[in-house]
């Protein structure tokens, strides 16, 4: 008799809404395609476009079951006939594209080019915590924003200029902080944290001052005696703090944004024209969705593998869920109260 596809487990939905819609389903096993990795997922990590995705834009009803979870760790099953970078049995970490179905799966196809070895020194649980927001991170500072890096152990390019990462805490803010200090050599990293946990946690990874995120942003650039910042960092949603961002923003420096709210109103950035500031946007997923130098992803977390192991970079998994409390581990990153990073060993 004719055989049905291979299937596998997932956490999945049928339909857009809360977590409620999360459950564990039966769905195909998915095939790799010339470029793929067929990944054997052994952990994931939660990220804020979890739950943008889960719900939708619009609700109602899916035509077939989808499953989010776009950072992963897991053991390379099989690759696709035009795959050179990889081979079965490779340990290896990616964030994925945001086109294609997520992590939270047993097994789960992504384009060899934007994945990376997973660092040595770390478990799968603590890797599967790092990719979307290390990529985010460094596309935004490096790339998007121009910072220069250091070429030796003695060139400091940065360390008269100023870096403030809004949110440290977070996902992107807790990488970006180390990034900014370890690895970028600012000479003053400031971040913003309000609660007493946070503010620790932010110095911890590097943070020379800290300043509330409640209160007025030139006031407490006073308050802590800095002028003014070169590069912003703005892990929130820039229409919630433009305009305070705007004015601690030095001529000639630059703001990265990396999301909006859902029904933003237009930002006006003419106020930004007579000091020359740069003004851009980074979007993690842009690679793979528009097929532009993906290879450029891999070899960014082939670069903080490295960094990892040299016990550069710190992992971020403050948070651990059991697998089954997957609809919990989202309502936590919804929430926006995380701690560093939200991880899940997968055990279906």
């Amino acid at each position: 008799k004719m055989e049905g596809p291979a299937l596998m487990k997932a956490w999945a939905q049928t339909e857009f809404g809360g977590v409620e819609k999360l459950q564990i389903l039966e769905i195909p096993k998915p095939t790799p395609g010339p470029r793929d990795l067929l990944v054997s997922v052994k952990a994931t990590g939660v990220n804020p476009v979890d739950g943008k995705k889960r719900i939708g834009r619009k609700g109602g009803v899916l035509d077939k079951p989808m499953v989010v979870g776009w950072d992963a760790a897991g053991v390379v099953a099989a690759v696709g006939p035009d795959v050179s970078l990889f081979s079965v049995g490779d340990e290896v970490y990616f964030a994925g594209a945001i086109q294609r179905p997520g992590a939270n799966a047993e097994f789960v196809c992504v384009d060899e080019r934007i994945v990376g070895r997973k660092p040595k020194s770390l478990t799968f649980l603590q890797a599967a915590g790092e990719p979307l927001t290390t990529l985010t991170a460094w596309e935004g500072i490096v790339e998007g924003m121009g910072a220069p890096v250091p070429t030796g152990d003695s060139d400091e390019p940065n360390k008269n200029k100023v870096l403030l990462v809004i949110a440290g805490a977070g996902g992107v803010g807790s990488i970006a902080i180390q990034l900014g200090k370890k690895v970028l050599k600012f000479g003053k990293v400031i971040a913003t944290a309000t609660r007493e946990e946070t503010i620790e946690y932010c110095k911890r990874l590097g943070a020379d001052k800290t300043i509330s995120h409640a209160k007025d942003y030139k006031e407490e650039f006073k308050r802590i005696g800095v002028a003014g910042a070169d590069y912003v960092m703005d892990c929130v949603d820039i229409d919630s703090n433009f305009t305070s961002v705007e004015k601690i923003i030095n001529p000639f420096g630059a703001i990265c944004a990396i999301t909006y709210s859902v029904d933003a109103p237009p930002l006006d950035t003419s106020v930004l024209f007579g000091r020359r500031i740069k003004f851009v946007h980074e979007m993690m997923f842009s690679r793979a969705l528009f097929d532009v130098e993906q290879e450029k992803q891999g070899a960014i977390l082939n670069h903080f593998a490295d960094l990892i192991d040299k016990g550069l970079i710190v992992h971020r998994a403050e948070n651990v869920f059991d697998w089954a409390q997957l609809p919990q581990a989202q309502e936590l990153q919804d929430s926006g109260r995380a701690k560093g990073k939200i991880v899940l060993e997968v055990k279906f």
